[in-house]
C-alpha cells in the first residue's frame, strides 16, 4: 500500500488488526528524496516527497493512536535519515 494515501493506511491497518488482533507498535520507515537543486525541482516531485515523508508519517500515526489509545499503551517509532543532520 501507499502510505501517502489514507485508504491504503486504512487498509493496511485492517489488514494487521485482522492477523493479530490489534496495533502495538508502528515502525515509520518509509521515505523517498529527489535530490536535485530548488530551482530544477518540479512541484509534483516536491509534493511526492512531502506526501510520502510527511504524510504518510502522519496518516498511519493517526490510525494507530485510535487504537493504542483505547488500550491506554502502544509504541511509535519514527525513523529518519542522517540526511537531516547534516544535509547532503
Amino acid at each position: 500500500g501507499d502510505v501517502s494515501k489514507e485508504a491504503d493506511v486504512d487498509a493496511m491497518m485492517k489488514t494487521a488488526i485482522d492477523a493479530w488482533g490489534t496495533t502495538d507498535v508502528v515502525v515509520n520507515n518509509a521515505g523517498i528524496t529527489r535530490d536535485t537543486l530548488l530551482i530544477r525541482m518540479k512541484k509534483s516531485q516536491w509534493d511526492e516527497v512531502i506526501d510520502l515523508n510527511l504524510t504518510g508519517v502522519f496518516l498511519c500515526n493517526h490510525a494507530a493512536t485510535k487504537i493504542m489509545m483505547k488500550k491506554r499503551k502502544g509504541r511509535i517509532i519514527n525513523i529518519a535519515s542522517v540526511v537531516g543532520l547534516i544535509g547532503n
